[in-house]
């Protein structure tokens, strides 16, 4: 985390704001359609965020510091009450965090008061404290937390000793906040084209340049060094500056994939084997995130493609474009799924069973939520 923090103080009370009207059911939403229940249920919500993880993971733990803060924060515990919010953290982030309190008001929907506690050498009297007040909240026994999170480190230890103390129940809020956070202000749309741009140029300046050059003269050239060289090109002004590049990171090691071999999971490993482009399709997949905002990229190069290859390639054209017509306000992501496999039902009926089940999901702070996602069980409704 920079020295200089400063944190958007209006911002991050508006946000909050969006919170407790969703959690109080006050937002106008058809919680029926975007799995609102467990958050209805929770009495208070628990944000925590424990030691610096070694290898860098997507939570939503972390996502929400993000979107409220704009600063990923470790050993920072969050509780929204019923009135109130209280921050438990050492000394100095206490003091980046009151720059929210400058900004608070009594608005509606707005929680009356926060609470900042410092962190001291033993922190179980605060804990017993922020115990207390959670039974003060609501009913003062549902917990709505991330149950996917990993809890590292002493300060959740503690934290998780000191609940299994009290009969606190638990719900999972998880798809609740992703939808949540899946509908993006203007602020967070111009990030992400931001981190699309970079994407695009790193793509059609460098990668796509790179595999041309490969194929015309025949060279050998693995898979794992086209990964590798399109990360290091993330050091290379002309990619980035148009942007801060200190806030420029990858969502993921790039993909680079040919000759028949193929993954198409993101989490794939690449192997170092040979580009292939006899007659084969080459896919490449990678996305940047700026200013830990996430976006993607996955391009399929044919090289002497077949007219079959060819007529596929244009079908699965022309599907995209349909998805992209579909995705309206309001409309069921299901529904979405359903019109496009009904085309390919009835335009290329050999090719439903190699249909995924998975067209696209949300994308934001996280590369991927995976409840909100076009698939033909997904009643999440797109929204503007």
């Amino acid at each position: 985390m920079p020295s200089d923090v400063v944190i958007d103080g209006a911002r991050c009370l508006e946000r909050i704001r969006r919170l407790y009207s969703i959690w109080r059911n006050t937002d106008g939403t058809d919680s029926s359609t975007n799995d609102n229940d467990a958050l209805h249920s929770a009495d208070a919500i628990v944000i925590i965020r424990g030691q610096k993880e070694d290898d860098f993971t997507y939570s939503k733990s972390a996502a929400m510091q993000t979107w409220l803060f704009g600063y990923e924060m470790h050993d920072v515990l969050v509780v929204f009450c019923q009135d109130s919010v209280i921050i438990f953290a050492g000394s100095k982030k206490i003091n980046y965090l009151k720059q929210i309190e400058s900004e608070h008001n009594n608005k509606e929907n707005a929680p009356r008061n926060f609470n900042f506690i410092t962190r001291k050498e033993n922190d179980e009297k605060n804990f017993d404290e922020i115990i207390e007040q959670i039974k003060n909240s609501h009913q003062g026994k549902t917990l709505g937390v991330f149950s996917k999170d990993k809890m590292e480190g002493p300060f959740c230890e503690q934290w998780e000793n000191c609940l299994n103390q009290h009969s606190f129940t638990t719900v999972d809020i998880s798809s609740s906040i992703g939808y949540l956070l899946s509908v993006k202000d203007n602020e967070e749309l111009g990030l992400i084209r931001k981190a699309c741009e970079i994407t695009g140029k790193l793509y059609s300046k460098h990668l796509k340049d790179q595999i041309i050059n490969i194929v015309d003269s025949e060279r050998k050239v693995k898979h794992s060094k086209l990964s590798e060289g399109l990360e290091s090109a993330l050091n290379d002004e002309k990619y980035v500056s148009s942007v801060d590049a200190n806030y420029v990171e990858m969502c993921y090691p790039a993909i680079v994939q040919s000759g028949g071999n193929y993954n198409l999971k993101f989490s794939a490993n690449v192997d170092k084997s040979p580009l292939h482009y006899g007659g084969s399709s080459i896919v490449c997949a990678f996305g940047i995130r700026y200013k830990s905002y996430c976006s993607n990229l996955v391009r399929t190069l044919l090289v002497n493609p077949s007219e079959d290859m060819k007529n596929t390639y244009n079908f699965l054209l022309e599907c995209e474009e349909v998805i992209l017509k579909e995705l309206k306000d309001d409309v069921p992501l299901c529904d979405v799924y359903k019109i496009v496999r009904e085309k390919i039902e009835k335009e290329r009926p050999e090719l439903a069973n190699k249909m995924t089940n998975n067209l696209g999901t949300a994308l934001g702070i996280e590369f991927r939520e995976s409840t909100i996602a076009i698939t033909s069980k997904c009643t999440a409704r797109a929204k503007k």
